[in-house]
């Protein structure tokens, strides 16, 4: 008889992720989605472009409700037919929902947002 505990299924779903989708290295991110030093840790703000699509919309939003659809192209570059949404890895379970949008067939990378 095998048992799984919850992390062991989390860490499977995380490996069947189409992560070459994700241009940023999670791996660098601590365990609550923070990147840095005990002195100065700081989450990380991505995006990605979907279809103008409600319900692609309201299937990325079921994924993680603090994501936001923003009005603007943002660095991804998304066209006058796609919606941008923006994130952030301030999240116990961040590696689980990147995962989860970039198995999306519809999104075709996510970004790094960098704030100027």
């Amino acid at each position: 008889m095998i048992f799984y505990s919850c992390k062991t299924v989390e860490k499977s779903s995380v490996k069947n992720c189409h992560s070459e989708k994700i241009k940023f290295d999670i791996s660098k991110l601590d365990d609550k989605g923070l990147l840095g030093n005990e002195n100065g840790k700081v989450s990380v703000d991505y995006e990605f472009c979907i279809p103008n699509n409600q319900v692609y919309l309201a299937e990325v939003l079921a994924i993680d409700l603090t994501l936001k659809n923003v009005p603007s192209t943002g660095k991804s570059k998304c066209g006058a037919d796609s919606f941008l949404i923006m994130g952030n890895t301030f999240h116990s379970d961040f590696r689980l929902i990147l995962c989860k949008i970039a198995n999306l067939d519809y999104v075709k990378e996510i970004n790094q947002t960098h704030w100027e």
